[in-house]
């Protein structure tokens, strides 16, 4: 109990006091029972008496704290006061406190043939006030110790209050000796040696217990640390490594990248890093299902684990990529382009043999980009950019190609950094504007109209989408470019309603796979439409055939949480991507639109006008409108005439106008449609 007071240094004061005291006591009743004369003993006595009350202040405050007595100060205080006090009527008196007078009363007969000589006289009243003294203490310290036993502490309790016991009836027996009642030497001595035996013992008892609490305490800090150790590992192993192949993942190849750039190392080292790419991988978990897919590239990992590159760290960057990174190129005598070229191949011809498992067969392709870098370098080096920007290159060039990262690239991504900077500063100067493209049934009569984003760069004029899309999705922009698009679409609505109420048509937004998948994007929308207050029927989310390629069901309920809100989905550019059957069946989609490379051949290819058939055909029979866009010409809109196309767009119908445009455009063709096939926006 001491221990949890934090009083242990304070106990172990006041138990040196008591042994201090003891020690002192017996020495002194060694002189005094062989002491000569009355004045010898006299003083001796006096001396025996100031060390016995010197004992029980000491005494008081060694249970105060070994019991838990929390308020006990101010009682030592004046106990020891009263001590004080005693002492010094104790050397003030001939023959101590104990006795008006002293003289020798009968020699006690010891082994050996010595003799102690035994004193005697009238007993003191002061004698009575110090064994009312003694014996408070006495009987409150077996209270004490009676409350310890009540608190469960029972070895301490007996321990302690055998010894109390034994120095109470010893102090009462002295006090009988003092009387006169016997005639034989103090037995107070040996029940405080008693005493501090009993509570040595006890105390190493104690410790001995506080040892063990702490060698448990110690065996579970450390299996807490090994655990610790081993969460830690397993934190790290998810952080820095791939669950599906076991490599290092991105992550960790750009904690090794960084150290490596900055390290400082004799002479001049290059580096090499091998990004590739598998072609068509989407296809394979389209067709075949992700768990073929999940086992393609276990097997791709395992192929490129069996490359001997000294050094080479290779990880799997991203869904169907890998990288290979080797910190030194020096291993061969050679320039570091050409060796860092023979790893690419290297790499590549891993895929020369099919994939054969689960009794399938398939063969794959990959494309290689490679870039090579020296260090110590500037940490803004990014070889991982420089290699990006070379695979997409290589995949440009065709299947199984590889391509060096060249400084022309460097330009290519400095480029895109630069346009990713000026956007964002770009969307709070309104250099961004929303255009609408109109979209007209077979008669003429606008049925709709497609809103799109245009970038009017104060330097560079208008930058096509096809640019800043791209990099708004890997950006992060996408969202906020997207949100104000959509707000801005609502508002528009809102104004025609006043100044063209004879425009009900809807307006088509398109929505990016990488929106679409953002957590809180159904939310977002719905605050949108409230805070406008439009009619949700009035929007068209436009989404391509990829948006739910890699997860179906939660495009779907993506979807359908929209859908429930009251907007429409279309499928852009529909026929270019990996949609099927099935998925039309299950996504709650009202609209295809038809891509232009198929309309732009209608008419003079053969192949073509049958698929835009065959897509007209399947999309009425599941129920949902289609919309052709990019309709170019009168022989264009003839052919889809006879396909009984619900709208069509294009810019033989009207180009993108800006907002003021479309409004005068709409007010005139609303009245009066189109008339003729010759009106032209």
């Amino acid at each position: 109990m001491f221990a949890r007071t934090g009083h242990r240094r304070t106990l172990h004061l006041y138990f040196a006091a008591m042994g201090l005291a003891i020690t002192l006591l017996f020495l002194v009743d060694s002189r005094y029972y062989a002491a000569a004369t009355i004045d010898e003993a006299a003083r001796l006595l006096q001396w025996r008496v100031a060390l016995v009350l010197l004992f029980y202040p000491a005494l008081f405050g060694f249970l105060a704290i070994y019991t838990g007595q929390r308020r006990y100060r101010l009682p030592l205080l004046l106990l020891a006061g009263s001590v004080a006090c005693l002492i010094a009527v104790n050397f003030a008196m001939p023959y101590s406190l104990r006795f008006d007078s002293l003289q020798p009363v009968v020699q006690q007969p010891m082994p050996g043939g010595a003799h102690l000589q035994l004193y005697s006289g009238d007993i003191s009243g002061w004698n009575i006030a110090s064994r009312l003294i003694t014996f408070s203490v006495l009987l409150w310290g077996l209270a004490r110790t009676y409350r310890l036993f009540l608190d469960g502490l029972r070895r301490r309790a007996l321990l302690l209050g055998a010894a109390l016991a034994t120095l109470l009836l010893s102090s009462a027996v002295s006090f009988l000796i003092d009387l006169g009642v016997f005639n034989f030497i103090y037995l107070g001595g040996f029940a405080y040696f008693g005493l501090i035996l009993f509570v040595s013992f006890s105390i190493g008892l104690d410790l001995h217990g506080m040892n063990r609490a702490l060698t448990a305490t110690s065996e579970k800090l450390q299996h807490q640390i090994e655990v610790h150790e081993k969460t830690e590992e397993y934190i790290r192993q998810l952080a820095f490594y791939d669950s599906l192949t076991g490599l290092p993942n991105r992550a960790k190849l750009e904690e090794v990248l960084e150290a490596l750039l900055v390290r400082q190392v004799d002479g001049f080292k290059e580096g090499a890093l091998v990004m590739i790419g598998l072609d068509d991988f989407k296809t394979i978990n389209n067709v075949l299902g992700h768990d073929v897919g999940d086992t393609v590239l276990k097997l791709v990992a395992e192929r490129l684990g069996t490359l001997k590159v000294p050094g080479a760290l290779l990880t799997r960057f991203s869904g169907d990529e890998f990288v290979l990174l080797v910190p030194d190129l020096g291993f061969e005598a050679r320039p570091a382009d050409m060796t860092a070229c023979d790893l690419a191949r290297r790499c590549l011809d891993v895929f020369s043999r099919p994939f054969e498992f689960d009794s399938r067969i398939l063969e794959l392709e990959a494309c290689a980009g490679i870039s090579v870098f020296p260090y110590p370098s500037a940490t803004d080096n990014k070889p991982v950019q420089c290699a990006e920007l070379a695979l997409n290159r290589a995949k440009s060039q065709g299947r199984g190609s590889m391509q060096l990262y060249e400084s022309g690239m460097q330009a290519e991504l400095a480029d895109r950094l630069q346009l990713e900077r000026d956007m964002r500063s770009g969307m709070g100067k309104d250099e961004f504007q929303v255009y609408y493209q109109p979209q007209v049934d077979l008669f003429g009569k606008v049925v709709g109209a497609e809103a799109l984003l245009r970038w009017n760069h104060p330097e560079r004029g208008f930058i096509s989408p096809a640019v800043f899309i791209s990099i708004a999705e890997k950006s992060g922009l996408i969202r906020p470019l997207g949100d104000w698009v959509l707000q801005q679409v609502c508002e528009q609505i809102n104004v025609w309603a006043v100044k063209a109420p004879a425009f009900q048509g809807h307006l088509a937004v398109n929505v990016s796979n990488w929106q679409l998948t953002q957590p809180g994007f159904e939310e977002r929308i719905e605050q949108i439409l409230t805070d406008s207050g439009v009619d949700p029927s009035r929007l068209t989310l436009e989404i391509t055939e990829s948006a739910f390629i890699n997860d179906l069901d939660d495009a779907i309920a993506r979807m359908n949480t929209i859908r429930a809100l009251g907007l429409r989905f279309s499928i852009d550019d529909f026929g270019t991507g990996f949609a099927s059957l099935s998925y039309l069946r299950r996504l709650p989609v009202q609209e295809l639109k038809i891509d232009q490379v198929f309309v732009k051949n209608l008419g003079t290819d053969q192949a073509d006008t049958h698929l835009v058939e065959t897509i007209v055909s399947i999309a009425h029979h599941m129920g949902m409108q289609v919309v052709a866009e990019g309709v170019e010409n009168e022989g264009q809109r003839s052919a889809l005439r006879e396909l009984n196309i619900w709208a069509l767009q294009g810019y033989h119908i009207a180009s993108p106008m800006d907002r003021d445009r479309f409004l005068t455009w709409i007010n005139q063709h609303c009245k009066q449609p189109l008339a003729s096939a010759q009106a032209k926006g």
